[in-house]
């Protein structure tokens, strides 16, 4: 009952491409919340830290006993080249993955690949502060940025 509490709840963690494109995750609602409400920079840094222990988590469930044949069926569902890379890809080819997508996507391979445990955590972490970096700060900060100054311009008319 435990292992399939913790699989559950990781698979609630990163629905993404699992079980299709979801307009709303809990990230997508975060992130620009966070950036209302604190600030770029700070918001950046939360979602990073946030991202990374619930990716370690993610990255711990997936590595429970009995949880390959549940990876295996989610990754089944994700696009080909996406399941391709996270199959046969190596660390240099997973980057621009982790960067895209996320370091859930990362956890998974991970387990595919049967990385070493220590090395996969760094990896990790690295990949969710990258990856915060990138979205929150530059695409969602950019983007409130932007729309913030248009509709102040708007309502300047």
């Amino acid at each position: 009952m435990k292992r399939h509490f913790h699989i559950t709840l990781a698979a609630m963690i990163w629905p993404g491409p699992i079980d299709g494109p979801h307009p709303f995750t809990l990230f997508k609602i975060l992130t620009p919340l966070l950036i209302i409400w604190i600030g770029i920079l700070p918001a950046t840094f939360v979602m990073a830290l946030f991202a990374a222990l619930t990716s370690l988590y993610f990255y711990e469930a997936v590595m429970l006993e009995g949880s390959s044949d549940l990876v295996n069926k989610w990754v089944a569902r994700l696009p080909n080249r996406f399941e391709k890379a996270l199959r046969y890809g190596t660390m240099s080819s997973l980057i621009p993955l982790v960067l895209l997508t996320g370091p859930f996507p990362l956890a998974i391979s991970f387990r595919l690949l049967d990385y070493q445990k220590s090395k996969a955590r760094l990896y990790l972490i690295l990949g969710s502060f990258a990856n915060a970096l990138i979205w929150t700060g530059v695409v969602w900060g950019g983007g409130l940025t932007i729309l913030t100054a248009v509709i102040g311009k708007i309502s300047l008319l």
